[in-house]
Formats: structure tokens, sequence, C-alpha cells
């Protein structure tokens, strides 16, 4: 047992129990293509999209980068997100998940956070060259349980994202890079964050892909204990770089279904997890002629 001090207040504490569950909602928005950033739609456009992931993990990371044995979680998250092409230069967009989570004796279930957010264009040229702005809101679940379903105050991302899908004349079956980059601010006790990723994608047919991406959240170190439950403090600060490999396939021209399966394989202050997703994609298209990728 150690004990330490926040204001006033003395809070014993162990150890042990000083680690984060936030992963699985990060996991939700790094599955799904419906969130990707570097995409916008033409005017009127509507993408609906729903998923399933299960994610379970043994193990974490503590605040000296150790990897510690734990009670053995197994968590599910239902994705609902929707986009909508507002104009050319603008897209909005709308997501949140249902979520249950064990650890042990611990659950936790209800709605996880409410992201809303717009896009915009970097060129107006070429698309795939995009900013973003989302703002996160908690939904009111609890924050003193040892598990929570986020991390139940607001934020707000900011992010500029590139895609080298092959447009125009090029090559549709050539190779391409993607990557993003991202700051987001909590207005209270979790640390801010620097996230990114890395991928390559390669169609393997007109209506098939296969993608790999490293993704890496980094923490400003600027975030404050937080009493959870008696005799437990938790601290909304942690690092993380977890790959990812996808495969997505066109069924017509209105409905996609993706497969994701990601496994963490750094961290401080987090949970080492394995994941796999399942999610589809209805589109409405304004000009249903015109060949659409989503």
């Amino acid at each position: 047992m150690q004990k330490i001090k926040y204001g006033r207040k003395e809070i014993k504490m162990r150890n042990a129990t000083r680690f984060l569950l936030l992963l699985p909602s990060l996991l939700i928005m790094a599955s799904h293509p419906a969130t990707a950033g570097d995409w916008l739609l033409s005017k009127n456009d509507i993408i609906h999209a729903t998923g399933l992931t299960y994610s379970t993990d043994n193990a974490s990371w503590d605040q000296q980068y150790k990897l510690r044995r734990k009670c053995s979680s197994r968590n599910a998250y239902l994705f609902q997100g929707v986009e909508y092409g507002y104009s050319y230069y603008h897209t909005l967009f709308l997501n949140t998940s249902l979520a249950t989570q064990n650890c042990g004796k611990n659950h936790a279930s209800g709605i996880g956070n409410v992201k809303i957010g717009i896009r915009g264009r970097i060129d107006n040229e070429h698309n795939g060259r995009a900013w973003e702005l989302t703002a996160i809101m908690p939904t009111g679940y609890s924050r003193t349980k040892a598990l929570r379903l986020g991390n139940g105050v607001p934020g707000i991302e900011a992010g500029a994202f590139y895609s080298g899908r092959p447009q125009g004349w090029a090559d549709p079956f050539a190779s391409y890079l993607d990557a993003g980059i991202s700051v987001r601010y909590w207005f209270g006790a979790p640390a801010s964050q620097t996230r990114g990723y890395l991928g390559i994608q390669k169609p393997v047919s007109s209506t098939q892909k296969i993608s790999f991406r490293v993704y890496g959240n980094f923490s400003w170190r600027n975030g404050k204990p937080e009493e959870v439950a008696s005799n437990q403090l938790q601290t909304s600060d942690y690092d993380q770089v977890y790959l990812e490999t996808r495969y997505n396939h066109h069924l017509t021209p209105y409905w996609s279904v993706t497969a994701s399966l990601g496994h963490d394989i750094w961290g401080r202050n987090t949970v080492r997890s394995t994941y796999l997703s399942i999610s589809i994609s209805h589109a409405w298209w304004s000009h249903p002629n015109e060949t659409h990728d989503f």
C-alpha cells in the first residue's frame, strides 16, 4: 500500500488497481472506415455505418511500461455512425457506441461518448486531404466505477488527414499510403494526447481492398489523479501503440462490409488488448450514376 496526496486529501491506493480501461472506445474509432477522417462526401450524400467490436485482454502496462497480469477482460461495443455531405467543402458526422465491459467482478454497460464533428477540404482540387474538428461529449455514465465507458468529461479533437487513394486517371489498383495526426484535449483531469496513424492500402479488385495501419496515442503527461472508488485512484494518462489489419468489400454500390483485427504492441497505463470488428455501411448517393468509394 502507498499513500498519495491529492490536494488536502490522502488516498490509499494499490498499484495494481491503477490502470485505464479507455482503450475500447478508441478501438471503435480505429476499426471503422466511417471515421477515417480523410475523405469528404459530395453534397447531400449520406453514409450510415453500424459495427460490432469484441475485445479481450488479461494484462496491462504499468507506469514504467512493464507488462503485468490483470483480470481477464471481455468487452463488446455496438457502433453507430452517420456522415452527411453538407457541401463540396464540408462533411458532417456523428457517432457513438453501446458498450458492455467485464473484468473480474467489475462490470459496466451503457452508451459511450457521443462524437460530433465537421470535416473540411485542405485541397479544393483533390479529395483525401482534409482537416477535422470533433467535439466529444459524455452521456452520463458513472465516473466513479473501476470500469468506465469514457473519461466522463467533454473533450475536443482537431487534426489533419491524408489519403493517397487513386483518383482520376491513376491506376485504380495501385497501393497507396494514408496518414493522420490530431490533438485531443479534455476539459478536466484527463491528460491531453497527440494521436496519429500511418497505413498502406492495396486494392485487390474493383470491389475489395486490404490495409494495414500502425496507430499511436501519446500523452502530454498533464493528467490529474481522480478518486474512482474507495481506496482507488485512477489517472487518465496513457501511451499506446497498436497494429490493425483490415479487409473491405463493396457488396453493391450502396453496401460495404469491413472486417478488422487489431492488437496492442506497446503501452503505458493501458491494457494489452486484442480486438475483432465487423461493420457494415449503407450509402445514399445524391448522384448514383457516379463512381463512389466508401
